[in-house]
C-alpha cells in the first residue's frame, strides 16, 4: 500500500479528534479519557513548532506521527506515531510510516538520535520499534497513570548510524 506523510493541517483535525476520544487509543498514546473540542484546538495551536505529519494510505488519512522537542544542539527528537484507523492496523502501514519519519529525521533534519517511550502494556508497539532497529534503553516502573491504572514506560532509541546499518541489512546489503 502506498503510504505517505503529509504536513498536518486543520483538515486532519476532525478525524484526529475522533481517534483522541476513543478508549483503545487512550492507553496506546497515554491520553486523557476525554478531550474537549477546545482542548483539541489548543493542542493544534501548540504543535505548530513540531514536525507533525498526517499518515495517508491510498489517499486517506489513517494516522499521525511527529518528531517533537527537536534539540538542535544535541541532534535528537522524540517520536510518536499511531494508526488511528482500525482497518489499517496490522497492515504494515505503521512500519512504512515509521520508516518515512526516520528517514525525514535522520536525512532531512540531520538528527543523530530519535527516541520513543512506549506504554509498557503495548507489546505490538514495542515490536514495531524493535523491527525498525530501535534498542531498549530503559524502563520506568509504574511511571504512567492511564484511566486510574499504573503502567511502566519503556524507553527505546535509535542512532543515525544504527538506522543506516539497519536499512542496509533490510535491503539485503551489509552493515559494514
Amino acid at each position: 500500500m502506498d503510504v505517505r506523510l503529509v504536513p498536518f493541517t486543520e483538515e486532519h483535525l476532525d478525524r484526529t479528534f475522533e481517534w483522541v476520544n476513543r478508549g483503545d487509543m487512550n492507553v496506546l498514546m497515554n491520553w486523557p479519557p476525554r478531550v474537549t473540542p477546545e482542548e483539541h484546538r489548543a493542542w493544534f495551536s501548540r504543535i505548530s513548532q513540531q514536525h507533525i505529519f498526517a499518515i495517508e494510505a491510498a489517499g486517506r488519512h489513517i494516522g499521525n506521527c511527529c518528531l517533537k522537542d527537536h534539540d538542535h544542539q544535541a541532534k535528537r527528537a522524540e517520536l510518536w506515531i499511531y494508526i488511528g484507523d482500525r482497518e489499517n492496523r496490522g497492515s504494515g502501514t505503521g512500519s512504512q510510516a515509521l520508516a518515512l519519519l526516520l528517514d525525514y529525521g535522520f536525512l532531512t533534519l540531520e538528527l543523530n538520535r530519535i527516541f520513543v517511550y512506549v506504554v509498557g502494556a503495548e507489546r505490538n508497539a514495542e515490536g514495531l520499534y524493535r523491527r525498525a532497529g530501535f534498542r531498549h534503553e530503559g524502563r520506568l516502573r509504574e511511571h504512567l497513570s492511564i484511566n486510574g491504572r499504573l503502567y511502566d514506560a519503556v524507553y527505546m532509541g535509535i542512532l543515525k548510524e544504527e538506522w543506516l546499518a539497519h536499512g542496509k541489512q533490510e535491503a539485503g546489503g551489509s552493515s559494514t
